[in-house]
Parts: structure tokens; sequence; C-alpha cells
């Protein structure tokens, strides 16, 4: 699917990251100066009081395909009831040093009918051009399953 609407040509983001004095920190994002609180897990000597930066992660990566797949579909949201993904990994330890093994995505939504081939094509065509995606597919599996429930009335 080729992107019709114009879009930028580059982008920045930017984020600074400010530890908390214990086992964690707060991440702030660039222009919306929000924060992010994250904490190491209790495995590895930390509190777990907040997401762990690999719990954050897959949220990033979770929320890029929805935001590109809310990009794409711009015109057919109205007929989505309900979106969720769930994401998870597998890190495993090699050689001392932990790596990402597999990447697991499950898309789930709840559409009207009528529209529901149009909207998985536009989360196949979101998943392909999600940059985040992209990036992680260079290095690791990353494995997407959707599965669209339909309802018949524009009940909502």
């Amino acid at each position: 699917m080729k992107l019709k609407r114009k879009v930028p040509e580059e982008l920045i983001f930017k984020t600074f990251i400010e530890w908390d004095g214990e086992r964690g920190g707060k991440a702030f994002t660039g222009k919306s100066q929000s924060e992010i609180i994250f904490d190491t897990p209790k495995i590895f000597g930390g509190k777990g009081r907040y997401a762990c930066p690999d719990e954050l992660f897959l949220a990033s990566l979770g929320g890029c395909l929805m935001n590109t797949f809310l990009y794409l579909a711009k015109n057919y949201v109205r007929y989505i009831k309900d979106f969720k993904i769930a994401t998870e990994c597998e890190i495993k330890l090699e050689s001392d040093a932990y790596i990402v093994s597999n990447i697991r995505m499950n898309a789930k939504l709840i559409a009207l009918e009528k529209y529901a081939h149009a909207i998985k094509t536009f989360l196949e065509a979101a998943y392909e051009h999600c940059h985040l995606i992209q990036l992680v597919r260079k290095s690791t599996n990353l494995e997407l399953t959707v599965e669209i429930g339909k309802i018949k009335k524009n009940s909502f």
C-alpha cells in the first residue's frame, strides 16, 4: 500500500533519561514532555515498581503498529468498536548476553462486518509501514496474528 497523503520526509524524536536515585529512572519525551517512569525488575535487584525497559519497548512496538494503522485507516476508524494489541517477547541468555529471540504480536479488533476485510488490509499494511517493526524485523523474528470479530450493525 503506497501512502497517498503527504507525510514529512524526515522526523526527529528525542528523549531524556534521568536516574531516580534508586534502581530506575524517568524518561522525558521531546515535544510533549511526557514523563515515563521505569524500574529494574526484582530478578535483577530492582524493586519492580514500574514497567521495565523491555515492557516499554514492547509497548512502543504495539503503539507504533496501532498509530500507523489509525493513520492509514482514518476513514474506517468509525467502523471499529474495539482494538487491542498484545505483544510478548522471548529473551535468551547467549554467550553471557541477553538477546531478543522472538516477538509475537496479536491484534484483536471488533469491527462492522461490511468493513472487516478492508480493516484487516489496513492492519497488514500498517505492519509493513511501521518503522519500529521494520527495524526489529531486521534483527529477530516478529510474528503478527490478526483476529477480527465482526458485528452486523453499527451499535456503537
